[in-house]
């Protein structure tokens, strides 16, 4: 099965159908990065209207409408920065007059310069005395010419809000309205309520606990108040990456993509990684060459933010990587289910573990070791799990590194990930 990416899939068919001005909505699916502003799904609203400028009574009706909205915005608690120009990189398309072309370009912009103002003039816990702050960037769509990105200054950074254009022409050619200019756009619902509710992070969107979900009533804007305090766990990893070469037969068959490696963490540890960030790089400063010889590859040192989206509790013992002090770990969390995924190079290692406050399982991690020590790489494995927990409880995991072999030569034990729902793991 196929997944849209975006509306503008849907706009040959409602085009077709007349419609002058219309608003869609619907779910979008992408490989995206993992921060705080992005999630492989989302809500997106496309909107889109056209223009009948055939005679010069239209195009003056168009000029006196564009003339009236920027007057309305001129004297509003905005800063609209945009220092936009049509030109090579972005230019009016060849089948436009660029005149009236501009007439419907300006017309976008009054329209979602004046739709963010009234959104976001009064976001919940924002300055009513602080203009809004917007910022127009030229951009690439393949649906619009020129297109643009809108964004919005969020907690001291730019957030994007929307992408948008004047329709490509063949768009309109085969919705069979060949005698007209439109723009379109599209948006992010959940972006949008990150700023009118003051939400730090977009995934907060699909929790199910109720200390969010109990914050907010139809009808009314209120400010998100934060429920835990406690702080992140940042973990560091290293990698290796084929580059392509100047020959054809020696490169990959796809060029790696950081989303790619961000795909791999996302399906591991679902949404305990809280964001994914390439903090250095490196490359041979004169061969570009590495292991194995005569291979062009790029290193990558990526640092990731171990936690949970909401910052439940999460508190290690004084070590877990050490062959005499025994570590442990406790975790509190909301959920149905937990899921404990270990790791060691000790052949008799084992845990304790308990829920709750109840008896102790002792976990045998035998299967982690004749995994790890097989392949030679160590790995986290699925280990233990405890299921059917009261959804409205706070939940308290508790895990002790219980022994290993008596000489404790060279051995370790960790505690690598749990995961809880609603995340689903991949046993």
């Amino acid at each position: 099965m196929m997944l849209r990416t975006h509306t503008s899939a849907h706009e040959v068919q409602v085009f077709r159908d007349q419609v002058e001005k219309w608003l869609l909505i619907a779910d979008v699916y992408r490989r995206d990065e993992i921060d705080s502003s992005h999630y492989p799904v989302f809500h997106q609203v496309e909107g889109a209207r056209t223009f009948d400028l055939t005679t010069s009574e239209k195009i003056k009706q168009l000029e006196a409408e564009n003339g009236a909205m920027e007057a309305k915005l001129t004297s509003s608690n905005i800063i609209i920065e945009d220092e936009t120009v049509v030109g090579v990189d972005n230019p009016y398309q060849i089948e436009h007059d660029p005149y009236q072309a501009s007439l419907v370009l300006a017309n976008l912009k009054h329209h979602l310069n004046s739709l963010i103002l009234n959104l976001f003039s009064t976001p919940a816990g924002g300055d009513k005395s602080e203009p809004l702050r917007v910022r127009w960037i030229p951009a690439y769509f393949p649906w619009t010419g020129p297109s643009y990105e809108v964004e919005v200054l969020f907690q001291g950074k730019w957030l994007e809000i929307l992408g948008c254009g004047v329709v490509q022409n063949h768009t309109l050619v085969r919705s069979d309205v060949n005698d007209r200019l439109a723009w379109a756009f599209g948006l992010g619902l959940e972006r949008i309520a990150m700023v009118l509710y003051n939400i730090p992070d977009i995934r907060l969107f699909w929790s199910t606990d109720p200390r969010f979900l109990s914050q907010f009533t139809d009808g009314r804007v209120t400010t998100f108040k934060p429920y835990s305090k406690f702080p992140p766990c940042y973990k560091d990893i290293s990698l290796w990456v084929d580059v392509p070469s100047s020959d054809e037969a020696s490169k990959p068959t796809r060029p790696f993509h950081e989303n790619d490696f961000c795909d791999i963490v996302r399906d591991t540890v679902g949404d305990l990684v809280e964001d994914v960030k390439m903090i250095d790089e490196f490359i041979h400063p004169k061969t570009a060459l590495c292991d194995p010889p005569n291979q062009l590859c790029h290193g990558g040192w990526y640092s990731y933010n171990f936690s949970a989206v909401d910052k439940r509790t999460m508190t290690f013992g004084p070590s877990v990587e050490t062959r005499f002090v025994l570590p442990s770990a406790t975790f509190e969390f909301n959920g149905t289910a937990i899921y404990y995924y270990g790791i060691t190079s000790a052949k008799a290692a084992s845990v304790s573990i308990s829920i709750d406050g109840g008896t102790a399982s002792l976990v045998n991690l035998t299967q982690m070791y004749n995994l790890n020590a097989s392949s030679g790489i160590y790995f986290p494995v699925y280990a233990w799990s405890a299921t059917n927990l009261d959804p409205n409880k706070e939940h308290k995991f508790y895990l002790e590194y219980a022994q290993s072999n008596p000489s404790g030569a060279g051995l370790w034990s960790g505690f690598d990930s749990l995961v809880f729902t609603p995340s689903t793991p991949t046993m």
